[in-house]
C-alpha cells in the first residue's frame, strides 16, 4: 500500500473539543492512518492510504463534522 500525507487549513477550531472531533472523525475513516490537528495554527495533517482514501473525501469529512462548523481548504501534499 502507498501512503501519502496532506495538509488542510481549517477554520472554525476554537477549543480542545474541536480537535478531538476532527481527529476522531478522520481516524475512523477507512484508509486514514493518522490525523494531526494543530488548533492554534489552524492546520490538520492527514496520513492516508492512497488506495483507500482521496483528499476530497477527507476534506468533505472535515467540512461535515459538527453540523458543518468547520471549513477545510487543501494546502497541499507534504
Amino acid at each position: 500500500m502507498s501512503s501519502s500525507k496532506i495538509r488542510f487549513m481549517v477554520d472554525g477550531m476554537h477549543c480542545p473539543n474541536c480537535v478531538k472531533k476532527i481527529k476522531g472523525a478522520l481516524e475512523e475513516m477507512q484508509g486514514v492512518d493518522e490525523a494531526l490537528v494543530d488548533r492554534e495554527a489552524g492546520l490538520v495533517d492527514v496520513t492516508y492510504q492512497t488506495e483507500q482514501s482521496r483528499p476530497e473525501d477527507i476534506q468533505e469529512i472535515i467540512n461535515t463534522i459538527h453540523g458543518g462548523k468547520f471549513f477545510a481548504a487543501r494546502v497541499g501534499q507534504l
